[in-house]
């Protein structure tokens, strides 16, 4: 883990600025190993764990390749995977206040955070079943699609494209073993990638 640069403001950016932009992928440890050493090559960047601190001091690391249990899914449903957003190594992160009733909540997204991406990191959740991962932004900003293109370019270069994502390769072995590839556990197999 790395000491990462974190500043606390309130909500100050119209939504209107937001611009979304996103590519899905499914990938296992060895596929997703691939795609930072490709990504990280030309870059310097930080890894901070999205969503609510609830107490906890933001996470936050210097290569992908060090996030914990990577290629593990961490949840049975893409959208509640981890989630980390990525900013250029010297950039600072801005902490979300939200006022609830059970009180302050910090939270790290990219509401605040315009030049960032954010990369939801599924992977195995168990033996084959492949849950998707994405990386995207929700801001049109000159760093962020520098950023979003950097994953882009090897994701759509390096790795097979079927239908609505594109397959890493050992997860392209998991599927043509009769694996599933899906969004959701929960989901029937016909609505898995096919």
């Amino acid at each position: 883990m790395v000491e990462q640069h974190l500043v606390l403001r309130g909500p100050r950016r119209a939504l209107g600025e937001l611009a979304m932009s996103s590519i899905q992928f499914f990938a296992t440890a060895d596929d997703l190993r691939m795609l930072f050493e490709h990504v990280e090559a030309t870059q310097q960047l930080t890894y901070t764990r999205a969503g609510h601190l609830h107490g906890r001091e933001a996470e936050s690391y210097t290569s992908g390749r060090d996030l914990p249990n990577l290629g593990a899914a961490s949840s049975d449903a893409a959208i509640t995977c981890d989630a980390y957003l990525v900013t250029p190594r010297a950039s600072t992160v801005v902490l979300r206040q939200i006022d609830a009733r059970i009180g302050r909540i910090l939270t790290v997204d990219q509401l605040l955070n315009p030049d960032t991406v954010i990369i939801n990191v599924g992977g195995l959740y168990r033996p084959g079943v492949l849950i998707a991962s994405t990386v995207g932004t929700a801001h049109d900003t000159p760093v962020s699609r520098v950023l979003f293109a950097s994953w882009r370019r090897p994701i759509r270069r390096l790795w097979t494209k079927r239908n609505a994502a594109f397959v890493g390769p050992r997860a392209l072995g998991i599927l043509q073993a009769g694996g599933r590839l899906t969004w959701t556990v929960a989901a029937p197999r016909e609505y898995d990638l096919a």
